[in-house]
């Protein structure tokens, strides 16, 4: 078990802070070129960003669908949330090539500047005729961005997987 005097934190761009066993931050964060760092941040990131993206997508699909109630919606939101988060940390997504580059700059337009509600009124207006969709929309989406954020994270944010990024990262032969 670390303690206090063996953890480094690092803050990423994106604002998330990582810990990381100061072992791998001297011997790998440290050493990291512009384009490692860059991609550390984006696995980082994506650990954030890529179950939002589910979670919009899901919910979205089941809406069109016509199949869910106003709860179904909130529902829909955490369950994909919880279920998109814990899948990306345990089958190790980030793995997969472009996936983590592909969710950060979604999240980084599309969430960020929150399109995702623009497309959300659309839907509610247009599609289903029933403001009520909007809200439900944005009910489940804070309350599974506080899930996700104050729970899971918080859970997922070990040394042990940040370790093995910034270890899988520095496995890269692109050094500039």
């Amino acid at each position: 078990m670390n303690t206090k005097n063996e953890i480094e934190y690092e803050h990423l761009p994106s604002g998330v802070i990582t810990k990381l066993s100061t072992h791998v931050f001297n011997d790998c964060l440290n050493s990291f070129s512009d384009s490692q760092y860059s991609t550390f941040s984006n696995l980082v990131t994506a650990g954030l960003s890529f179950p939002q993206a589910m979670s919009f997508l899901s919910t979205l699909f089941f809406i069109i669908s016509k199949e869910i109630s106003y709860l179904g919606i909130i529902f829909t939101y955490i369950g994909s949330g919880i279920l998109f988060t814990v899948m990306w940390y345990l089958l190790r997504l980030y793995r997969i090539p472009g996936l983590a580059f592909t969710s950060c700059f979604t999240s980084s337009f599309f969430f960020k500047f929150f399109l995702h509600y623009v497309v959300f009124a659309i839907i509610a207006f247009v599609v289903c005729d029933d403001w009520k969709v909007l809200l439900f929309c944005v009910l489940g989406a804070i309350i599974t961005t506080f899930i996700r954020t104050a729970c899971l994270y918080r859970w997922f944010n070990r040394v042990e997987y940040n370790d093995e990024l910034a270890e899988y990262v520095a496995e890269f032969r692109f050094k500039m």
